[in-house]
């Protein structure tokens, strides 16, 4: 039997807890995977699949690597191809890597085309993580990815009520849907890319109109 103070210890853990949760869920609600968001479409059953998130639709990936960074938005798009290159230098040349490269609003996003990283394996995630290391990814985002097991690529614009910053004509050209998530600006490496993957970048690029569209990022 329990004593009252243990009774109150666990109440008052149980009520910590609740609170944790529920405040976990409010920072991270949209980085959530296909158990707590709507499926829009599978790609590869338990692989990839896109889902309504809270800022659109993703693509929600356990064999992609996507990292998103955010320190390099003010570099110019020949200036982030030429950085990459040597973040990247220490890559064996022989493993024929390859990366692609998009600018969104916030700075970047790098996807890897020519291997799969299997997040529940430990020197996968090494790897994933060490890349994202180097390309100084969002800290935060590379932790949702190792807690959940999966990338994550937004392929809608965010919506204009959350870019409480912006105003004017971004504004109006987002509401006649005149924007975009990323736009492509390069590649680096020469690697063929994976056949397991080809599906789930060509869904990326013409979800996001990343390659051809005229569209201001947003």
């Amino acid at each position: 039997m329990s004593s009252p103070l243990q009774e109150l210890f666990d109440r008052l853990r149980d009520g910590i807890n609740s609170l944790r949760q529920k405040l976990d869920f409010n920072r991270d609600h949209y980085y959530l995977t296909a158990e707590c968001e709507p499926v829009l479409n599978v790609l590869t059953p338990g692989i990839a699949w896109t889902v309504k998130g809270r800022y659109g639709e993703t693509l929600v990936t356990r064999n992609l690597g996507v990292w998103d960074v955010d320190d390099w938005a003010t570099d110019k798009d020949c200036d982030v191809i030429d950085r990459l290159h040597r973040v990247l230098d220490f890559l064996p040349a022989a493993d024929g890597y390859r990366f692609r490269i998009y600018r969104t609003l916030g700075g970047l996003r790098v996807i890897c085309t020519n291997r799969t990283v299997a997040y529940g394996d430990a020197i996968s995630m090494a790897w994933f993580k060490d890349i994202g290391s180097k390309l100084l990814a969002d800290h935060r985002y590379m932790a949702i990815c190792g807690r959940q097991l999966c990338s994550r690529a937004r392929l809608d614009p965010k919506p204009t009520e959350h870019r409480w910053r912006f105003d004017g004509p971004i504004v109006e050209l987002a509401k006649n849907g005149q924007v975009r998530a990323c736009r492509f600006i390069g590649e680096v490496g020469t690697g063929e890319i994976h056949p397991d993957l080809a599906q789930q970048i060509e869904l990326h690029d013409r979800s996001t109109e990343a390659l051809d569209s005229t569209k201001e990022l947003f």
